[in-house]
């Protein structure tokens, strides 16, 4: 388990400083929605529409010894709270970075899994 990470605005995060790792899941956590964002539902987890993103890849500086940062499975952040899993461990879901791009005022925690 890698996290938990909080995070705002965009930017990435290494996780993988010695290799690239196998990810099976990585659940989010939204802790701040600004005024003003799209919202679904009273109860939790509500739903939500262009809050941010994330994808998982390899960074420049992590430990999958790529050269230049490479973005793989990206997702939309759609609910408050939700565990994002990723199947059939394809070659791309090694990977060693989280990359993110969250709204103005959204804060969110990132906990990453793997085998």
């Amino acid at each position: 388990m890698y996290g938990p990470f909080t995070l705002s605005g965009e930017g990435q995060v290494i996780y993988g400083t010695t290799a690239a790792i196998v990810v099976t899941d990585v659940l989010v956590q939204v802790t701040a929605i600004p005024p003003g964002a799209r919202v679904w539902g009273t109860m939790a987890p509500r739903g939500l529409w262009h809050i941010g993103w994330f994808s998982l890849g390899w960074g420049a500086d992590g430990g999958g010894g790529v050269g230049a940062d490479i973005a793989e499975d990206s997702f939309f952040i759609d609910s408050e709270y939700k565990d994002y899993y990723l199947t059939n461990h394809r070659i791309d879901e090694y990977s060693d970075t989280l990359h993110y791009k969250l709204l103005p005022g959204v804060e969110a925690v990132f906990t990453i899994f793997n085998l």
